[in-house]
């Protein structure tokens, strides 16, 4: 898990530099929300468009690092598992938290990720001619994460579906 984390600052910091790399070069007033054509219909001025950037991630990321690392104080009425009273018996609750904070961990780095890819696009948008998001990126992006999150709700479920003795609840 020591790993995920560390993998998360340094995507914290791919942020920061993203940020620091493209603010001098976009406008300053930056097409922020576009329309399903990839046309833009929305702006922020650029310091307040970087803010809502790092805010978004920083929050991310502060949500699923801190709630990883204090899974293991979170109580046991606040899980909410099929088979909780096997999950949280004593001599699994510590393996049944460090696989939610992991799993919680992964999630929120694809999710930084996505956005990351995101507003990478957003920025290539703003500094071409026409301000446009290239969509067939965008939605390559969102189906891949969308993808992803199907797979990591599924692999979340089957985890905990499943007890030692073979038997099944959902």
């Amino acid at each position: 898990m020591r790993k995920l984390q560390l993998i998360y600052l340094f995507l914290i910091l791919v942020v920061l530099l993203h940020i620091s790399h493209y603010y001098p070069h976009l406008p300053a007033r930056v097409a922020s929300h576009f329309n399903a054509a990839g046309h833009p219909d929305g702006w922020l001025p650029k310091k307040a468009f970087m803010a809502v950037y790092a805010g978004t991630v920083a929050l991310s990321a502060l949500t699923c690092l801190l709630l990883s690392v204090f899974m293991k104080h979170i109580p046991e009425s606040f899980i909410n598992l099929p088979r909780k009273d096997y999950w949280l018996a004593p001599e699994r609750i510590d393996r049944t938290r460090d696989t939610i904070s992991r799993k919680v961990l992964i999630m929120g780095l694809a999710t930084t990720f996505f956005l990351i890819g995101v507003m990478h696009l957003v920025f290539v948008a703003n500094l071409g001619p026409e301000s446009n998001l290239p969509m067939m990126p965008f939605w390559l992006l969102l189906g891949g994460f969308c993808c992803f999150t199907l797979w990591w709700a599924a692999s979340f479920i089957r985890s905990f579906s499943k007890t030692q003795d073979g038997t099944r609840k959902i």
